[in-house]
């Protein structure tokens, strides 16, 4: 079995160099405050006070003959009242989350990160926030049947 949120959580870690030390505007507020990453499902607070966010989750699995392929979403999303900074950042911390990821090629020795990744920008934004997506694809250790295994070998 998979580990999923060990996965999860090793992008984290992965991502969490990047915006470390980094400050984005809050929602009703003058303050600046660090990105928060999440791995799983974003919590039900308001997107007033999550943002700025990561989150980190499975979105699909895919399981065939030859390899599983696990279908990871990055979800950012950042608040700016000016549209063009708020563009910038968001596409800035995009791309550098992107190129990181697909630097590694391998975590654990087990999830192999494939090159191809898509990164979504939504033509339409719920402006003053900005949102992107990153679907990364991983292949990762293939579990097979085992209850034939006796069969196979010429076993009982």
């Amino acid at each position: 079995m998979v580990d999923i949120k060990n996965l999860e959580e090793n992008i984290k870690k992965l991502i969490l160099p990047i915006i470390t030390q980094k400050k984005y505007k809050a929602y009703k507020s003058d303050d600046l405050t660090e990105i928060k990453i999440y791995t799983g499902l974003l919590p039900p607070d308001p997107e007033e006070t999550i943002l700025p966010a990561i989150t980190i989750r499975t979105h699909k699995v895919k399981n065939s003959l030859d390899k599983k392929i696990l279908t990871l979403v990055i979800s950012t999303g950042i608040f700016n009242k000016d549209v063009r900074k708020g563009y910038e950042e968001i596409s800035e911390i995009s791309q550098k989350i992107l190129d990181e990821i697909q630097k590694v090629g391998v975590i654990e020795d087990r999830f192999e990160i494939l090159p191809e990744a898509e990164w979504v920008f939504p033509e339409e934004q719920p402006v003053p926030f900005y949102l992107s997506f990153i679907y990364i694809n991983v292949v990762y250790e293939k579990d097979y049947r085992t209850d034939t295994d006796n069969w196979i070998n010429g076993g009982d």
